[in-house]
């Protein structure tokens, strides 16, 4: 039981991180709602960057883009060499639970950095850009969410196993014929106590 239980949550980890990365490459920008916001650079910036930054969040299905800037009082169209600016993109469902970052600086000069990110190019799809960076509550909800299912996923096939090797008279552990074999014989081949099924329906 030990090792299905590892086995599930091992598997759950691996579905949380193709589930995030698959719903980036579909990448569809279907907006539901946009909210603004008032926040903190998610990421350590330059420290001649303004401590805070004005952000508008779009949600996407599986995903959401947060874009942190500040004109630091000035207004981007007339003076952009005082623009900065983050792009954060946190994908996972059903919560977010993967992310990276677009950093951009216009102090000077242009400067542009990505963290937490791994480029791809795709086949028919072109560029992407999948997260790296887990997002720990999100990436620990997601995985025991999806371990539960795969639990209750292998549970339900075992079950169906066991009762159809009952119905054939066969070991419910190893599957071997126990026609001739007194009732309430353990299995010659595995040692699994074996039981008809009258004992499994009652009758």
């Amino acid at each position: 039981m030990t090792w299905i239980v590892l086995l599930c949550l091992a598997a759950g980890a691996t579905a949380n991180v193709l589930v995030a990365w698959g719903v980036i490459v579909v990448n569809q920008r279907s907006v539901s709602t946009e909210s603004v916001f008032h926040s903190p650079w998610p990421i350590t910036v330059p420290v001649t960057w303004p401590a805070r930054a004005n952000g508008s969040c779009h949600h996407y299905t599986g995903w959401d883009e947060l874009s942190l800037a500040t004109t630091d009082g000035v207004i981007p169209a007339q003076s952009p060499s005082h623009l900065y600016m983050v792009a954060e993109v946190r994908a996972g469902t059903p919560f977010r639970s993967m992310a990276y970052w677009d950093v951009f600086g216009m102090a000077g000069e242009a400067e542009f950095q990505a963290r937490g990110m791994l480029d791809v190019s795709l086949p028919y799809l072109g560029p992407r850009a999948l997260p790296l960076t887990p997002l720990w509550t999100g990436f620990l909800a997601n995985t025991l969410v999806y371990a539960f299912a795969g639990f209750a996923g292998v549970w339900m096939v075992r079950r169906l196993l066991v009762q159809q090797r009952i119905e054939k008279n066969e070991c419910p552990g190893c599957g071997y014929s126990m026609v001739g074999l007194k009732h309430g014989a353990s299995c010659p081949e595995c040692g699994c106590f074996w039981f008809t099924k009258e004992d499994l329906y009652g009758r």
